[in-house]
């Protein structure tokens, strides 16, 4: 289930409503998503104030005043709706599930999270606004998602510097400038006998292994350098 969040926009204008509507119906039309939302407020307040004769005269935060005083419509969409003082809707949000994402699928995680932006930011009212969408999903998975977007990259970036920067120290502090054709090797191979062992053991990509991994090129370079300096110190 994720958040459809609009805001900063007049909510009293149609057709930033049919837009609304708009992009709820776009987000249904991926395939991660079988069915409208049962319930959404902009949908229910528009067949509420057109069954209700009485509220065509009445400006829009009054119908949203009155709207929200039935019981059932209070209930459903109050905690849906930001409000401020005066009873102007700042921002609103609208529910939709997401049914058809394999959460054990990595890479349908990541092609929904590149897909629920791609539509945001083809709706019209964020055209020019990539910094901050008026129109955008949201969910507390999505830093999952991300993380699982660019860990790989970033896990061979940081180790390419963390292996760069050892073998760098080894060549400008170790006594002899010969101690990098040790160091570089042999991290190499160390390294690459952990990311092994993690494959061996069924151990998959994630914030913890991610992190161990980046500190575990400190931990192999210790004791080599320890061993490598006492050899040069040797006569």
């Amino acid at each position: 289930m994720i958040d459809v969040v609009f805001r900063d926009v007049d909510f009293s204008d149609e057709s930033i409503i049919a837009q609304m509507d708009d992009f709820v119906n776009d987000l249904v039309d991926t395939k991660y998503v079988s069915k409208q939302p049962a319930s959404c407020w902009f949908r229910d307040f528009k067949n509420f104030t057109e069954n209700s004769a009485g509220l065509v005269n009445v400006s829009f935060n009054d119908q949203i005043e009155i709207f929200l005083n039935d019981s059932v419509y209070h209930d459903l969409y109050f905690s849906d709706l930001g409000l401020d003082p005066g009873g102007t809707v700042t921002e609103s949000r609208c529910k939709v599930n997401v049914d058809k994402l394999d959460h054990s699928d990595v890479n349908a995680q990541i092609d929904f999270l590149n897909e629920q932006y791609r539509i945001s930011v083809a709706q019209p009212i964020n055209e020019g606004a990539k910094d901050k969408l008026h129109f955008f999903t949201s969910d507390g998975l999505y830093g999952s998602y991300s993380f699982y977007a660019v860990c790989i990259g970033e896990l061979v970036g940081n180790t390419f510097v963390g292996i760069s920067s050892v073998t760098l120290v080894a060549f400008l502090l170790v006594p002899h400038w010969t101690a990098a054709l040790f160091v570089f090797p042999i991290v190499c191979m160390m390294y690459i006998d952990i990311l092994g062992s993690l494959q061996w053991a069924g151990i998959h990509i994630n914030a913890v292994s991610f992190v161990s991994l980046i500190m575990s090129i400190g931990l192999i370079v210790d004791y080599l350098m320890h061993v490598l300096l006492r050899y040069y110190e040797t006569p």
